[in-house]
């Protein structure tokens, strides 16, 4: 159905919404969707919270007396009125990625990072660029198709990396964020672009609740696949009150673990998965304010380039993450301990820059974005080399 509150049927106008609900406002509802697990022919898994599904339904209008009573004064959080249309859903296909919403294209680039770099009017050979495309592949490995990510003995999740770019100052960081938001809109189907700021972490980046029995809609509710852009360096200094710090610290464990936190009743806080990609823009003096997984110290500022990036980037990103879990071939796992003992030997001589284990976390998940962004299911040990190379070179830089 369109975005009209009307629609044809047996001759005559039947009104299937209330004014205004069949729009893409998150504080409105537009159907109520009934499910009957128990009723499919095949077994489809229970929906989750910001889940994208693909679903069949019978449509269905529940009439009843236009009374207060019957919720004709209904807002949101209350008792949804009879009046609102049903779905009765008949088929259920659960886990599908945001991939499938995007658009494909024949022409698969050879160099997707160059393009992107092209699109930020930056250096095509740019370490930094290429760190910025491979955070888009950032994919939480699960324990089965659909199922729950895979959490680390760390407490991150499997697969999953988040990168702060440390920038000049607060101007470049505006200048980033301007540039990711105009870019990566062309080429992911879902990006949320915040700033985080005394007012903001107080506001609409406090904690996702529930008000008056339902969960209200939240700026950072996103479905898996999903970019999130936070711009921390407009922060400024001056003592966070008891709610602001509660919502700085969800947002360390967001970018620290892809996990993000609901509050309900009684003031009980429960995680939820968050298999984003997350880039943090940030300045010598905010920098520690959200860590990151990887930090990348970079004077570039990018300009948004008049011709936006071509289709085949956006086909790129949905072809890599539509791979799955990807696996590290058993070389990788004999050759990969050795290399972090010769690295973090030779940084000791050299008196330059600590590997430490985090490094060698950075490096596996790299791994299995490389092997994500050639298309395989299966790393190797050529994907294992380019992401040690690209780690050390940014670390050089």
């Amino acid at each position: 159905y369109s975005n009209s509150n009307h629609t044809t049927h047996d001759d005559h106008d039947v009104e299937w919404w209330n004014p205004g609900t069949q729009q893409s406002d998150a504080s409105q509802v537009a159907v109520l969707a009934k499910l009957y697990y128990e009723q499919y022919p095949t077994p489809s898994p229970r929906v989750r919270l910001n889940q994208v599904v693909e679903w069949v339904g019978i449509l269905d209008r529940e009439t009843a007396p236009e009374t207060a009573e019957n919720g004709m004064d209904w807002e949101w959080g209350s008792v949804v009125p009879s009046r609102f249309a049903r779905l009765h859903v008949v088929s259920l296909g659960g886990g599908t990625s945001l991939t499938s919403l995007a658009d494909l294209s024949t022409l698969i680039p050879s160099s997707p990072e160059a393009d992107l770099a092209r699109a930020l009017s930056l250096p095509p050979e740019e370490p930094v660029v290429t760190a910025l495309y491979w955070t888009l592949l950032s994919q939480a490995e699960r324990d089965t198709a659909g199922g729950t990510p895979t959490r680390t003995p760390l407490g991150s999740t499997l697969g999953c990396a988040s990168l702060n770019l440390v920038l000049p100052d607060a101007a470049a960081c505006q200048q980033w964020q301007t540039a990711l938001t105009t870019t990566l809109a062309h080429v992911v189907p879902v990006l949320q672009s915040r700033t985080v700021s005394h007012a903001t972490l107080g506001t609409t980046l406090s904690f996702p609740a529930k008000r008056r029995g339902r969960i209200a809609p939240h700026a950072l509710q996103l479905p898996p696949g999903a970019v999130l852009v936070l711009n921390v360096g407009a922060m400024t200094e001056g003592r966070l009150s008891p709610d602001e710090a509660t919502a700085l610290q969800g947002l360390q464990t967001l970018t620290q673990q892809h996990q993000l936190e609901y509050q309900f009743d009684g003031q009980m806080r429960i995680p939820f998965e968050a298999d984003w990609s997350i880039v943090v823009l940030s300045t010598p003096t905010t920098h520690k304010l959200l860590p990151c997984t990887v930090q990348v110290t970079t004077s570039l500022v990018p300009v948004v380039s008049p011709t936006p990036p071509p289709a085949s980037l956006r086909s790129h990103w949905q072809h890599a993450r539509s791979q799955g879990n990807v696996g590290l071939a058993p070389l990788i796992l004999e050759r990969a301990p050795q290399d972090f003992c010769r690295l973090r030997e030779a940084a000791r001589q050299a008196g330059s820059g600590a590997v430490a284990e985090d490094d060698f976390h950075v490096w596996l998940t790299w791994t299995r974005w490389v092997a994500r962004h050639r298309g395989a299911t299966v790393a190797q040990v050529a994907d294992w080399e380019r992401a040690v190379a690209l780690h050390r070179a940014l670390a050089r830089n």
